[in-house]
């Protein structure tokens, strides 16, 4: 980035968001600010339409954003790594949570596993079934059935490798 100059990310219909526009340390702060980025040009484009009138608006509110988060030189680069990997994050599911959508088999294995061995036993539990579902649904619809072209393609026997990250070997 060009520290504050005009036009630094807005070149007549293009526009740069991002870390194209302005690309930083690798401690998570760049994918917050593409958030930024987004959520600042939707409201311009709705205010001002999709044209140079948004982008230079857009240009003008974010620079000064962006500088003051990327380039604040507190705390150092050392100090905002030890943070940020240190940190303590909530989890984003639970999976006695998830397990009440599930089959009843799998809600009460997914409760016996949590008891047992914790939460992470219990998620493990759900990504096995999900992982079994897919695979089934798959293998379902799988052209080898109605005997199409495809299931002599040499990789298709691999497909649910891909597809699940399990081995059919």
């Amino acid at each position: 980035m060009t520290h504050g100059s005009q036009n630094a990310w807005v070149h007549g219909g293009l526009l740069l968001v991002g870390d194209a526009a302005h690309a930083g340390r690798a401690d998570g702060q760049g994918a917050n600010i593409a958030f930024e980025d987004a959520a600042v040009l939707g409201a311009l484009v709705r205010q001002n339409g999709l044209g140079h009138k948004a982008f230079a608006a857009w240009e003008e509110v974010r620079q000064p954003r962006v500088r003051d988060i990327l380039w604040d030189p507190k705390p150092d680069g050392a100090t905002r790594s030890a943070l940020i990997q240190n940190s303590a994050f909530e989890q984003l599911w639970c999976p006695l949570r998830v397990a009440a959508a599930l089959p009843a088999g799998v809600r009460q294995e997914v409760q016996e596993a949590v008891a047992r061995g914790g939460v992470e036993a219990g998620r493990q539990v759900v990504i096995n079934w999900s992982q079994r579902a897919i695979r089934e649904l798959v293998e379902a619809k799988a052209p080898i059935a109605s005997g199409s072209n495809l299931a002599l393609d040499p990789h298709y026997r691999f497909w649910p490798e891909l597809l699940l990250g399990v081995s059919v070997r």
